[in-house]
């Protein structure tokens, strides 16, 4: 079973949707108001809507972009197009970065008003480009984001701490996507994989290390030897983070990266960790979380203290093929008694049913799906695990009410039966 496809990532693993909503939001509202709706731009128009003066038309353009990358495999293997683009992303890091710390240092003075025009004024369209042109980078199918998401994803301060880590979790969900995008340069043609070596090698100077940095990345990766990039080095810093929505987003990542032999050991080592995670940082979510005002009609709960990362974790174990997976932990994971017991909506307010909980259904049967391909990864890996209880539980869901459930379930015990 291969791993999803970038687009399907979100479906696949116990992944908070709030990137995803806030980015189709604001996309679906850019094209209410603004009409770009199905016109797909060239490079060359986007790159100087990108260099108008005016913020909006800024980030709205960014914000198109990033909807028409992974549809449009020809731009997304433009390696010219994707240093362009990181040259503006590094260009909108820079320039608010003296805005961001100075309200970093004063905004929790001002009153809610100014608090609100400054942001609105001085940060907001700068926070809106810089998370679009972080979301294009990692929908290329060449690595010229790497370096920068990896920078914007161990950030620890010049910026508020919530706006912050709303950064650093989009930077780290880029670069999940990234390293699956890059399954589409190993299926590029040759004089498409020359073309963007041409394009690198033509890179002016203020690319030029970016430039030569992926080059050589992709000559290693032809010959079967490539690093990961320093991004096993990355995910290892933010597994130790205190943030746990950043650490599950380290687990999910730590699918879509391989590297050496030493990074491979790493990548396992902090993955072994996260799947025993003590859940720390979590009451501080939850403050965040009852903060927002679109969470104050129900509220998404897991009842055991760091189950979501230690479940993102062990499903990146077992489809990394590891043999120190939790057996157990993926056993639960399979089993959608056992998490209608951790995953419910909370209903919140004061009316008679606050306080009441039923099983967040939807979120059971994206980890049951996920448990199951992950299953079947960890089968094909490592046939000597012994996983006989495994299978009975998939002999189980095979039967399951849900169509698609019960399809998965059957794909998978096709790989433990061929293997018995």
């Amino acid at each position: 079973m291969q791993p999803p496809s970038g687009q399907m990532i979100l479906r696949l693993f116990l992944v908070p949707f709030l990137i995803v909503a806030v980015l189709v939001g604001l996309y679906l509202l850019g094209n209410l108001f603004f009409g770009k709706s199905g016109r797909a731009r060239s490079a060359e128009a986007y790159l100087r809507d990108l260099d108008n003066a005016n913020p909006d038309i800024r980030w709205r353009a960014a914000s198109d972009l990033s909807q028409q990358l992974p549809r449009s495999p020809e731009m997304a293997a433009s390696a010219a197009f994707a240093l362009a683009l990181a040259e503006r992303l590094e260009a909108a890091l820079t320039e608010s970065a003296t805005a961001e710390r100075e309200f970093a240092a004063r905004g929790s003075s001002l009153s809610p008003a100014e608090r609100e025009a400054k942001l609105n004024k001085d940060l907001a369209p700068n926070r809106n480009l810089i998370m679009y042109l972080a979301a294009c980078l990692g929908n290329f199918s060449v690595p010229v984001g790497a370096p920068l998401l990896q920078q914007m994803a161990v950030q620890t301060d010049g910026m508020e701490s919530e706006a912050l880590a709303e950064r650093r979790g989009r930077a780290l969900f880029a670069l999940a996507v990234l390293g699956e995008n890059l399954k589409r340069y190993d299926t590029l043609s040759e004089a498409d994989q020359l073309r963007i070596d041409e394009e690198l090698a033509a890179a002016r100077e203020g690319q030029a290390k970016t430039a030569k940095l992926v080059s050589n990345y992709l000559a290693a990766r032809r010959a079967g030897k490539a690093d990961s990039l320093g991004v096993a080095q990355t995910l290892q810093q933010c597994s130790e983070d205190d943030n746990p929505y950043l650490r599950e987003l380290t687990a999910l990542a730590s699918n879509f990266w391989n590297g050496t032999g030493r990074e491979q050991t790493m990548i396992e080592e902090f993955l072994v960790k996260l799947a025993h995670d003590d859940g720390r940082g979590e009451d501080q979510l939850e403050e965040r979380q009852a903060r927002n005002p679109d969470s104050k009609r129900t509220r998404a709960i897991s009842k055991r203290t760091g189950f979501q990362v230690q479940a993102n974790a062990n499903l990146a174990l077992a489809r990394r093929g590891s043999p120190k997976v939790r057996l157990d932990l993926l056993s639960e994971l399979l089993d959608p008694d056992t998490l209608r017991k951790i995953f419910v909506i909370r209903q919140l307010g004061r009316g008679r049913e606050a306080g009441s909980e039923e099983p967040n259904e939807a979120l059971i049967l994206i980890t049951v799906t996920s448990a199951v391909r992950a299953a079947a990864d960890l089968r094909k890996a490592r046939p000597e695990l012994p996983l006989d209880a495994i299978q009975r539980q998939l002999e189980t869901l095979a039967e399951d009410r849900n169509p698609s459930l019960a399809t998965e379930a059957k794909k998978a015990l096709t790989v433990f039966r061929s293997r018995s």
